[in-house]
């Protein structure tokens, strides 16, 4: 005989965004964000699972596409990003609303967090 571990995930969610929202950002500067993207008993999704962060302004840097690989550890949930109001003059006034979007997709299922903050020039 012989013995496995095999791991179930269940429905993909985003979690523990840190810090929540909403935020502001003087020009030239940046925040660091944390996530967690897992199924709902808080192990790792399917091999294959994209994460991806977008912004409407600025720039994003960090795990901003991640592709998962086959894992059981539970660090594979965590994630970071660091947004960044990189280009201020081209926001074209003294504040632009910006729009940052979390998405997920996965044979566990498709999971998105918007939240929402202001760049000031």
């Amino acid at each position: 005989s012989k013995s496995t571990f095999v791991l179930f995930s269940g429905i993909a969610q985003i979690t523990d965004l840190n810090p929540s929202a909403p935020f502001s950002l003087t020009a030239n500067s940046s925040q660091s964000y944390t996530f967690i993207v897992s199924d709902q008993n808080g192990n790792p999704l399917v091999a294959g699972t994209n994460i991806s962060v977008q912004t409407n302004n600025g720039r994003v840097d960090g795990d901003s596409n991640v592709t998962l690989v086959d894992t059981q550890s539970r660090g594979a949930t965590q994630f970071s990003f660091v947004l960044t109001n990189s280009d201020p003059d081209q926001i074209g006034g003294t504040v632009a609303d910006v729009t940052v979007t979390i998405t997920v997709s996965s044979q566990n299922g498709a999971e998105r967090l918007t939240f929402t903050g202001q760049m000031f020039q």
